[in-house]
């Protein structure tokens, strides 16, 4: 993906986040959505100079897209209706829901056996610590570069949601939703990661992650 193109789908996901509500869509809306996102981005990609995504361009967008909701009074509180079928846990790891007070267990996600992880650069040596007869290596920061399969195969987004996979939903580690808002913001609703922080993590006696009572986005 261009610089250019990653700028316009920021910038429409940008647009669409403001002038609309959450809106759980039927299968054949979310198609047409997802053709008219594109075709919006094609158009300003073939003209460059255009100001297709200037501060107006959501006026063009409320013209032609039949799935804006401008319902700017609807309450914050919203359920969104998900088939356990269509939540795809991404991870290598099982994933315990808990219940809202932490004490029951409400079912369990287990690994699909299909894992997603990020790629990235070779870190690069900056310098050696001695802790007493230790001695450890410390790296600069991983600058991560993109999303791989488990067996290491480069990762298209796009290639989740193809045919019937349209209506599926994946838990991924934090890096990996992180990285799928910043570069395909347009799927970003369909992604989660388990809430580990003081609110939503379960520990045990131990003090260890056990489980969940929130998904994150």
């Amino acid at each position: 993906m261009s610089s250019l193109e990653n700028k316009y789908r920021c910038r429409f996901n940008e647009i669409i986040t403001q002038r609309t509500s959450s809106h759980v869509y039927k299968k054949y809306e979310i198609i047409i959505y997802r053709y008219f996102t594109e075709l919006v981005i094609y158009i300003a990609l073939l003209v460059p100079h255009s100001n297709i995504l200037n501060s107006q361009s959501h006026l063009i967008i409320i013209m032609f897209n039949p799935m804006i909701k401008l319902k700017q009074s609807e309450t914050l509180k919203r359920k969104r209706p998900v088939k356990a079928g269509n939540i795809i846990n991404a991870t290598p790891h099982s994933i315990h829901l808990y219940s809202k007070d932490k004490k029951k267990m409400l079912m369990v996600l287990e690994s699909e056996g299909f894992y997603i992880r990020m790629k990235s650069e070779p870190q690069i040596f900056l310098y050696t610590i001695d802790i007493d007869d230790i001695s450890m290596d410390v790296n600069s920061e991983q600058d991560f570069t993109g999303l791989m399969d488990q067996s290491g195969k480069d990762l298209d987004v796009k290639q989740l949601f193809d045919g019937e996979k349209l209506e599926n939903m994946y838990i991924v580690a934090w890096p990996v939703l992180e990285y799928v808002k910043k570069n395909y913001s347009m799927y970003s609703d369909r992604f989660f990661t388990p809430d580990s922080g003081p609110q939503g993590g379960v520990r045990d006696s131990g003090g260890r992650i056990i489980g969940t009572i929130n998904l994150i986005q």
